[in-house]
């Protein structure tokens, strides 16, 4: 029989199938694997708690805004511990969601009328699957309108389908509750099927009773400790109720219905769409009354029709602020209408069938019929009109074409992090809400975008010793967190000192190890609190962003204080100099005084060596401070070699003096070099001496000096 049925109506089914599979190429691409719109408000607070393992039950059955998103919320969950918040499952949750709604529409229009079941495949699916409500498409947030539909149609269809029994209620009522904690306009779906569940064919008054019962179990678990109330005549809040303007209302409604159809957002066309579709809803369904007057084939039409009308008035009581009439379009909310436009569809085409049936019609009949059709012919116009502007509307906001203008929104998140590029977050409608610290916090997880797009990279250059003190300067605690993870992999959080302010919208506190201690500028505190963490260390790294350079001045002055001397150290990793600046402080030596002079503005204020006794195969480090009267007009190289009593060179080590250019120091800065030797293993006994010497690169020459020896030693077997 269902093979009997494929064969007849192939053709429907495929033409049915052509919107969805422009769906999910519409999903495939323009969908991003990026959070979008109020998942960056709370649905990554679920995916980092699913992550890191601190998820409880109240974080999916929390109130957001009024709403309990309680399976939007589970499914994000468990993409966050399971794969790492792929955001663009969701969006094809979503997909599979609608399909089960057209799946479920089609089934209970069956239940109807099995003959005529093939003729609303096409414009079921073109109504499920219409690119005008972008939003319920390509962020995934937008799910719990598809579980709040899809739950409130299998209520239905449980109700159309089976005979009237406990069963059937019982399998109802837990459907209508899953609908409830979908999100928060599904607790309409009680009240609405309160009113028609008597036509559905359940008038014992112990239906009825249980019926209610269930209703109140769930509405009161819904409310409990919510923050739903009733606003009055000036609350702004979205959770609360309230009725400012009751003639607004019902043009609201009306506006509400013919939401679909909308075109560039006109907030007087759908209104007009609104009341002639309802004026031809009721006259379709009186003409169905009058041929069958079976009830419960006319109660799945008003049940649908009902609970888009009472969302509609449930979105005016807590979202009509400020005279904002556009609510009434919202393209999210045209998934909600489209229930409206299915029953006038499902409606029409019984009425049809009916019309086609009788031998002579009345003329009332014939001229809601004809109205009918002209109607439907209009809306086939406003449809593909709106699908086709949202889909233009839809290439530049979610890919721009503009160039470098506007960098993709991808580059835009994962360059973010170091870059901190703003504006391309406010250009961008799906980033709009994203704040940095939530950027950081996708980056500092690997969650979304970011799953193996991290690679850790030491911006530390090779002399910095594991335990050295680090001070990270940075304008957001998050990017701190950030840096820690990512680029400091030597350094463990009781060695780092952070300057950051406090966090916008997210507190560190809720990391596994969080950052301390953290000051917040450079105040009277921070001098004691440095003091306290630097104790006796020999050297201090004070790492800072391009952001924060205003505060290295206020860093020196405090450093040096404390009895530290600055020299600049590039970046380990050169691509990341422009973003990053490391600083390494040395503590000052007792005193300076001129050691050797090289030449005739470079002096050699310090030397410290790490050896006092020498060996064979021993590695010798030397510290050397420079300071020069004038900027030098050369790189300088600066050569420590191993000398014999002949003064001849057995071995020395070579390379640019100080890590900073010489043409690009101050005059009269100090500047500290330090470069390690090792003795030969197969150094013979004799006497030893340790030279600097100072070259100029360009001519090949050594600048003279008065001494350059810094210690001689003497080898002697044990």
């Amino acid at each position: 029989m269902l093979n009997e049925w494929l064969k007849r109506y192939f053709v429907f089914l495929i033409l049915s199938f052509i919107p969805i599979y422009l769906t999910c190429l519409y999903i495939d691409n323009y969908g991003k694997n990026i959070p979008t719109n109020d998942q960056w408000l709370d649905s990554i607070n679920i995916a980092v708690a699913a992550n890191d393992g601190s998820l409880t039950l109240s974080d999916i059955t929390r109130v957001y805004y009024g709403h309990r998103a309680v399976f939007t919320n589970a499914f994000t969950a468990f993409l966050g511990a399971t794969t790492d918040w792929q955001v663009k499952y969701e969006l094809y949750l979503s997909l599979v969601l609608a399909i089960g709604r057209f799946v479920l529409v089609v089934l209970i229009f069956r239940a109807i009328c099995s003959e005529q079941t093939p003729l609303v495949l096409l414009p079921f699916s073109l109504l499920i699957f219409s690119a005008y409500q972008y939003l319920v498409w390509l962020s995934g947030i937008y799910s719990v309108w598809h579980f709040v539909s899809f739950f409130s149609l299998a209520t239905v269809w449980v109700l159309v389908q089976f005979q009237v029994s406990w069963r059937s209620l019982i399998v109802a009522a837990v459907l209508a509750a899953c609908a409830s904690f979908s999100q928060g306009s599904g607790v309409v779906t009680f009240p609405i099927l309160t009113i028609t569940l008597w036509m559905f064919g359940y008038r014992h008054w112990k239906y009825i009773a249980f019926w209610l019962l269930a209703m109140a179990l769930t509405l009161g678990l819904y409310f409990y400790n919510s923050d739903i109330g009733m606003g009055g005549q000036t609350s702004d809040t979205a959770a609360n109720i309230t009725l400012k303007d009751p003639a607004m209302l019902v043009k609201f409604v009306f506006a509400f219905l013919g939401n679909p159809f909308t075109y560039h957002l006109d907030t007087e066309l759908p209104i007009y769409v609104g009341v002639i579709g309802v004026l031809l809803l009721v006259g379709n369904i009186t003409y169905l009354w009058f041929q069958g007057k079976i009830w419960k084939y006319i109660a799945p039409w008003l049940t649908l029709a009902g609970y888009a009308s009472s969302i509609a008035v449930t979105v005016y009581l807590t979202r009509y602020r400020e005279d904002r009439f556009v609510y009434a379009i919202e393209q999210r909310y045209a998934l909600v209408s489209t229930n409206f436009w299915i029953a006038f569809v499902g409606t029409l085409v019984l009425a049809i069938w009916y019309f086609q049936r009788e031998e002579n019609p009345r003329s009332w009949k014939q001229i809601l019929l004809t109205a009918n059709i002209v109607f439907a012919f209009v809306l086939v116009i406003l449809y593909f009109q709106a699908n086709l502007w949202n889909a233009q509307a839809t290439a530049f906001r979610y890919q721009y074409t503009i160039g470098e203008a506007f960098p993709p929104q991808e580059s835009c998140i994962l360059n973010f992090p170091l870059h901190r590029d703003f504006a391309c977050l406010e250009n961008s409608v799906p980033l709009g809400d994203a704040s940095e610290d939530d950027i950081y916090r996708l980056a500092y997880y690997e969650l979304a975008l970011f799953k193996n797009q991290q690679q850790i990279i030491d911006i530390l250059p090779e002399n910095y010793r594991a335990g050295s003190p680090i001070i990270l300067d940075s304008p957001s605690r998050w990017m701190n967190a950030y840096l820690r993870r990512w680029y400091l992999p030597r350094a463990n959080e009781e060695n780092l000192f952070h300057i950051a302010p406090e966090a916008v919208e997210i507190s560190t506190d809720t990391l596994q190890e969080p950052l301390a201690p953290v000051v917040i500028g450079y105040n009277e505190d921070i001098v004691h609190l440095l003091e306290d963490f630097l104790g006796e260390a020999e050297t201090v790294w004070y790492i800072r962003t391009r952001e924060t350079q205003v505060n290295e001045p206020d860093a020196y002055e405090i450093l040096t204080q404390l009895g530290y001397l600055p020299t600049v150290i590039p970046s380990g990793d050169f691509r990341y100099n422009t973003e990053l600046f490391v600083t390494r402080y040395e503590r000052k030596p007792d005193q300076f005084a001129e050691v050797d002079r090289f030449g005739e503005f470079l002096s050699l204020q310090n030397v410290t060596l790490s050896e006092e006794n020498f060996a064979a195969c021993q590695m010798v480090t030397v510290k050397s401070w420079w300071r020069s009267a004038t900027v030098p007009t050369t790189n300088f190289a600066l050569h420590l070699q191993l000398l014999d009593s002949d003064k001849n060179i057995v071995v020395e080590t070579v390379s640019g003096l100080t890590p900073v250019p010489t043409v690009l120091w101050s005059p009269e800065q100090s500047y500290l070099d330090e470069r390690a030797l090792v003795l030969p293993c197969d150094l013979p006994e004799a006497d030893y001496s340790l030279r600097l010497a100072v070259r100029n690169p360009d001519t090949g020459e050594f600048l003279p000096d008065q001494r350059g020896i810094i210690a001689e030693f003497s080898l002697a077997s044990d």
